[in-house]
């Protein structure tokens, strides 16, 4: 019964975020992930420097997907979603794992699957899904390890590799790495006593440091020096503050494991939000960003419905210029000019289309003959059909 219960939840989830993945407009970071990573040759990908926009495991997923499928919202995301059914049934297994009791387990499964971050606070194409999965299905090798108390280290060696793949895939995962790897130690050390601390570093800690280091070598190497010092106070300083969890975790106790568990998530949150809004700060103001995608069927209706035949110039406010580059390419606008932001100067001469946010409508030398649209704040005005 009370697995059904969680398996009814998991696809309640997964469908409204398959409806999100959608109906819902391509956001800033999603935009910037696309137009300057996933749409570009795969060297890009992989050297181009660090930026949160560009998990790199997550957009070379979202790369290949796009090899296959036509560019929607919804193929750009499908990597996200696919992470997200790997998320829940690797939290099914984790809490299986240390969870004593069917109904203890569905319950920490539930709190898993059916939360703020699950059901819209996150983006749908997040590589955090990914990166989760994996590291769940790593503490889950650890557990069983310590459980059975045996010299069996391959699963010490494939938890290692899922923990480089998790900060692969997001790289704030590695702040709950290091403090997986404490505790790991801690109940190593003062519970089972199977490995010494030379084995346990070369087992769960060397080979992820090596694929960690393989991924993110020369994107972090790339950054400017002040950039790189801000990624290393924002992922590292947490990670230290994780060095006091084992202390809480005295044995394989399910409640504190859930505990520690918890805190681990919040820490890898912190740095998410923290990267985010370091490296992107333009914002929408609520409800805009939900209108991208009308604005640009709207831009390119009225394309359609025009006689110009010369390249189509438009300009935008910002942060509304990244996802409306990308509804260029996805609705293949061949005709529009890669937009532009508005300069503080800009004149209406030679520009077509102008899409505004409010707090640049104000200019009134900006505003040209014809709105097209509005809606949620968001306005497209054009010249009148006589200048045209």
């Amino acid at each position: 019964m009370e697995r059904n219960v969680v398996k009814v939840a998991a696809l309640l989830v997964f469908a409204w975020a398959a409806y999100r993945s959608v109906a819902s407009s391509i956001t800033v970071s999603e935009a910037i992930t696309y137009n300057h990573y996933a749409s570009q040759p795969l060297l890009q990908i992989l050297t181009a420097a660090y930026n949160p926009a560009n998990q790199v495991l997550h957009t070379l997923s979202s790369w290949l997907v796009l090899r296959v499928f036509r560019l929607t919202e919804w193929s750009f995301r499908l990597p996200g979603l696919i992470g997200l059914v790997l998320y829940f049934w690797a939290a099914g297994k984790v809490c299986r794992c240390v969870c004593g009791t069917p109904a203890k387990s569905a319950i920490a499964t539930l709190i898993c699957v059916v939360n703020p971050f699950t059901v819209g606070w996150l983006p749908v194409s997040s590589g955090v899904w990914s990166a989760a999965a994996l590291f769940l299905a790593a503490a889950r090798e650890c557990f069983y390890f310590l459980k059975r108390g045996d010299a069996d280290r391959a699963g010490l060696g494939k938890a290692s590799l899922l923990l480089g793949l998790a900060a692969g895939f997001d790289i704030s995962f590695l702040i709950p790495t290091v403090a997986l790897f404490f505790t790991f130690l801690h109940l190593n050390f003062w519970g089972v006593r199977t490995l010494r601390l030379w084995d346990s570093i070369n087992l769960l800690l060397l080979p992820s440091f090596l694929v960690v280091f393989a991924i993110w070598a020369i994107p972090v190497l790339n950054m400017q020096g002040a950039m790189r010092v801000e990624l290393s106070f924002v992922v590292l300083l947490p990670a230290l503050l994780t060095l006091w969890l084992p202390v809480l975790v005295d044995s394989v106790n399910a409640w504190k494991l859930a505990i520690g568990t918890a805190v681990l998530g919040a820490l890898a949150i912190f740095a998410l939000l923290r990267v985010d809004v370091a490296y992107i700060p333009d914002r929408f103001h609520q409800g805009q960003e939900k209108t991208v995608n009308k604005v640009a069927r709207a831009l390119r209706d009225d394309i359609r419905r025009s006689v110009l035949i010369r390249p189509i110039q438009v300009k935008a406010s910002e942060p509304l210029r990244e996802p409306l580059n990308f509804y260029r390419k996805r609705y293949a606008l061949g005709a529009v000019q890669p937009i532009l932001p508005i300069a503080a100067a800009v004149t209406p001469v030679g520009i077509d289309y102008l899409a505004l946010l409010p707090k640049d409508l104000s200019n009134s030398d900006l505003l040209i003959d014809r709105k097209v649209f509005t809606s949620g704040g968001i306005s497209l005005f054009t010249r009148h059909p006589t200048e045209r």
